[in-house]
C-alpha cells in the first residue's frame, strides 16, 4: 500500500468512527457517500499541507536540519509528537500532535481546544493524553510518544502513583498506554517538536480544531 492510499484509509476509517459515535450518542445519521467525501476533503488539505509551507506543515523532514533532530519510530511502529500551548488572556489550552511514520512522512495530525485555568505542565500532561486518544481514535496500536516537556516524559515513564497536581492526569496517560501493544515516551528539543507546536498554537489563538 502506497503512502497516498494509506493516509486516505486512515482518514476514511476516522470518519466511519465518528459517524458511528453520532449515530449512537447523537442520532444523527451521515452516508457513506458522505463519510467518503469528507475523509476525501481532509485528504486534499493534508496533501496541501505537505506539499507546501504553510505554518511548517509539511512532509518530514519540514527543514534539512529537521531531520537531524526528529528520529524515525521503532520498525513496526508510528510515532506521535504532541505538545501543548496555553492563552492566558482566553484561557485556552490548545493541543496538536501529529503522527508519522518511519520516513517522516505525516499520516495524520490534530489540533484541537479546550476551556481550561492550568499551568504549563497541565496543560502539557493534557495534550500528551489527547494525542494517546487520538491515536486509539485512529486503531494506532503501536507508537512512540514524544514530547519536548521532560517533566511529564519522566512522569509517565515512571512507576507508581502519583499525588501531584497531574496525578490523575498520569494515571490516566499509564492505562491509556497499558492498553496499546506498544507504546514508548521520548523526550526530544522543541526543535524537532515544531510542527506539534504550531498546531497546538494555532488553536490556543484561533479556537480552532481539525484532524
Amino acid at each position: 500500500m502506497n503512502a497516498d492510499l494509506m493516509s486516505l484509509s486512515v482518514l476514511i476509517f476516522h470518519r466511519i468512527w465518528l459517524r458511528r459515535n453520532r449515530l449512537i450518542f447523537e442520532g444523527q445519521f451521515s452516508s457513506p457517500l458522505k463519510v467518503f467525501s469528507e475523509a476525501s476533503s481532509l485528504f486534499d488539505d493534508f496533501k496541501r499541507f505537505n506539499s507546501k509551507d504553510s505554518m511548517g506543515l509539511v512532509s518530514c523532514p519540514v527543514r534539512p536540519d529537521l531531520g537531524k533532530l526528529w528520529k524515525p519510530p521503532a520498525t513496526g511502529s508510528l510515532k506521535i509528537n504532541w505538545d501543548a500551548s496555553l492563552n492566558v488572556n482566553s484561557d485556552l489550552v490548545g493541543m496538536g500532535c501529529v503522527i508519522r511514520n518511519g520516513e517522516g512522512i505525516v499520516l495524520a495530525a490534530k489540533c484541537c481546544f479546550c476551556k481550561a485555568v492550568v499551568d504549563p505542565v497541565c496543560a502539557e500532561a493534557m495534550a500528551a493524553l489527547a494525542a494517546l486518544d487520538f491515536c486509539c481514535d485512529l486503531g494506532v496500536d503501536s507508537i512512540e510518544c514524544e514530547g519536548d516537556s521532560l517533566q511529564i516524559i519522566k512522569a509517565v515513564s515512571s512507576s507508581g502513583h502519583s499525588l501531584d497536581r497531574i496525578g490523575h492526569f498520569l494515571d490516566a496517560l499509564k492505562l491509556k498506554a497499558a492498553s496499546l501493544s506498544t507504546c514508548k515516551w521520548n523526550h526530544c528539543l522543541r526543535e524537532a517538536n515544531e510542527v506539534a507546536h504550531l498546531l497546538a498554537r494555532r488553536a490556543s489563538l484561533r479556537c480552532f480544531s481539525h484532524v
